[in-house]
C-alpha cells in the first residue's frame, strides 16, 4: 500500500476545486447573457410588431401637414405645382406626399389629389370658358384698335399754312412715323426728310416736317399707289368728317404730278408750278414732282401731337430724333 505525501494531496484537491468553480462560473455567465439577449430581442420584436399594427389600424394625419415646416413645402413647390391643393377648412397645404416621402410609404399613403385631377381640369376649363364668354371681344387687329381709339379722340380741324421759320433739319417724330406708315402701307421707298439749311429756298424739309415718297409718274403701279394714298387722306370717316385721315395726321399739303392738294383748299387738286420754273416744259421732273410725292405736315403733326399718332404709337421712334441719312428705306 502506497501512501502519498500530504503536499501532493493538497495540491490536487485545490486544482480540482478551482477548475470546477471556473467552469460553473463560465456556464452561469453564458446562460445569463443568452437569456438576457433572447429576452431583449423578443421584447423589441414584440414592441415593433405592436407599433406597426397600431399604425396600420389607427388613422393618422399626413406627416407632411403637421410635421413638415412650410419652408420645406415651398422648396418643392416648383417640382410639383400640379399636385398642390389648398384646404378650405384648415388653410393648410395638402398634396405634397409623393414629393419627398420615401418609396416604401408611397404605396401606403397614395397622393390625395391624384384621383381628382380630371375633375379639377374640368372645373378649370369651365371657369375659363365662363370668363371668356363674359369678357367683351377685343379688336382683332391693330387697325381695329386704332379705329376704336380714333372714335374716342376728337378730330382736328384742317391744318393752316405754316411755312418754315427756323432751320432744324432733324426728322421730327410725326414726320418719320407718317413716312414709315406710308412706305409700309403702299410700298415705294423713302426719299428722305431733312435738308441742309443752305440748299434751295424755304422748305418744310429744313424743319424736319416734310418727306419725299419716291414714286415714278410714268409707271402705272406707282400712279395707283399715289391715287390710293390721296384717296385715303381725303376720305370721309364713319361719322361723315371729310379728309379725316389727313386732319388726324396733320397733313398741310401734298404735291404730286403737277398738282397740289392743300388743306386750306379742302384738298381739292390745283395746278402746281414751282417758283423756279418759268413753264412746265422748261421744268425738271423733280421740280414737277413726277418722280416723288412731297408731303408737308403742320407743326402739331410733325411733333406727333395729333390724334393719329396717339392711336398708332408703334410707328413712333423712341429716343433721339434721326436725320435724313437714318430714315428707313423699304423695298419696292
Amino acid at each position: 500500500m502506497s501512501v502519498h505525501p500530504p503536499a501532493r494531496t493538497a495540491s490536487r484537491t485545490t486544482s480540482r476545486t478551482a477548475s470546477r468553480t471556473a467552469s460553473r462560473t463560465a456556464s452561469r455567465t453564458a446562460s445569463r447573457t443568452t437569456s438576457r439577449t433572447t429576452s431583449r430581442t423578443a421584447s423589441r420584436t414584440a414592441s415593433r410588431t405592436a407599433s406597426r399594427t397600431a399604425s396600420r389600424t389607427t388613422p393618422r394625419e399626413p406627416r407632411h401637414v403637421t410635421r413638415r415646416p412650410l419652408v420645406y413645402l415651398l422648396v418643392f413647390s416648383r417640382a410639383r405645382v400640379d399636385s398642390m391643393r389648398i384646404s378650405t377648412d384648415s388653410r393648410r397645404l395638402v398634396g405634397w406626399t409623393a414629393c419627398y416621402k420615401p418609396r416604401r410609404h408611397r404605396a401606403q399613403h397614395p397622393h390625395p389629389t391624384r384621383g381628382r385631377r380630371p375633375l379639377v381640369v374640368l372645373a378649370l376649363l369651365a371657369g375659363l370658358l365662363a370668363a371668356l364668354s363674359a369678357t367683351p371681344e377685343a379688336p382683332a387687329t391693330a387697325d381695329d384698335r386704332a379705329a376704336a381709339a380714333r372714335s374716342v379722340l376728337p378730330i382736328e380741324p384742317l391744318a393752316p399754312y405754316e411755312p418754315q421759320r427756323v432751320c432744324s433739319p432733324w426728322s421730327k417724330p410725326g414726320t418719320l412715323a407718317m413716312l414709315r406708315w406710308t412706305v409700309r402701307t403702299y410700298g415705294g421707298r423713302s426719299g428722305g426728310i431733312g435738308r441742309a439749311c443752305h440748299v434751295g429756298a424755304k422748305s418744310e424739309h429744313k424743319e424736319g416736317r416734310a418727306f419725299d415718297w419716291m414714286l415714278d409718274a410714268r409707271r402705272a403701279r406707282d400712279r395707283q399707289r399715289a391715287s390710293r394714298f390721296l384717296t385715303a387722306l381725303v376720305k370721309r370717316d364713319a361719322t361723315g368728317e371729310p379728309a379725316a385721315l389727313a386732319r388726324r395726321m396733320g397733313v398741310m399739303y401734298v404735291i404730286w404730278a403737277d398738282r397740289i392738294y392743300s388743306a386750306w383748299d379742302g384738298f381739292t387738286p390745283r395746278p402746281y408750278l414751282n417758283s423756279g420754273c418759268p413753264t412746265l416744259r422748261r421744268c425738271s421732273r423733280t421740280l414737277r414732282h413726277l418722280d416723288h410725292v412731297h408731303v408737308s405736315l403742320s407743326l402739331a403733326g410733325a411733333r406727333a401731337l395729333t390724334s393719329w399718332y396717339v392711336a398708332h404709337p408703334g410707328y413712333l421712334v423712341r429716343g433721339r430724333q434721326v436725320s435724313q441719312d437714318r430714315v428707313p428705306v423699304a423695298d419696292q
